[in-house]
């Protein structure tokens, strides 16, 4: 997954580096499938699932900063043309998702809340994140992923909170 000194950052690199997030995603669901089967050590199980979810958020950020996807068997898969799809994106039942997801993860808050699942409160969140760390956290993500294609991004540049 290195590169060189000398080799540039680009996106084959990117997409190389991606390939390797998304295995090690994989793996690791897997590996917490297993865990949670076998209902073996809970330490275990909680330290495998924050792996799969950092190396989710690694995949993530590589096809932000512009790798190509990878498909299920982990092989990049060819982009579709990004101003079409910009064209696509804000419809009437993408705003009425964007507004559920954002229901959704207030009542995730509150569900993690419940459970102990809160990042410190003087944590500083950035725009669109949640204060949960279980469900919220991923609700937020899928509220913000959808907030950028149909608004886009110029408001996260603000710095404003708003999921």
């Amino acid at each position: 997954m290195s590169t060189s000194a000398t080799e540039p950052v680009t996106p084959a690199v990117l997409s190389r580096w991606a390939i390797t997030a998304h295995r090690t995603h994989e793996a690791a669901e897997d590996a917490e499938m297993q865990l949670l089967e076998t209902r073996a050590d809970l330490a275990a199980l909680a330290h495998v699932t924050r792996a799969r979810e950092a190396a989710w958020k690694t995949y993530r950020a590589l096809l932000d900063a512009g790798a190509e996807p990878v498909d299920g068997l982990g092989v990049p898969t060819t982009r579709a043309n990004p101003l079409c799809a910009l064209a696509q994106a804000d419809t009437l039942d993408t705003r009425k998702l964007l507004r559920l997801l954002r229901e959704a993860v207030a009542v995730a808050e509150r569900v993690d809340a419940a459970r102990g699942h809160m990042v410190a409160p003087d944590a500083v969140l950035l725009p669109g994140e949640s204060r949960g760390t279980g469900w919220a956290e991923t609700l937020s993500e899928l509220a913000l992923r959808l907030k950028i294609e149909v608004q886009g991004p110029a408001d996260l540049r603000q710095g404003s909170n708003d999921r």
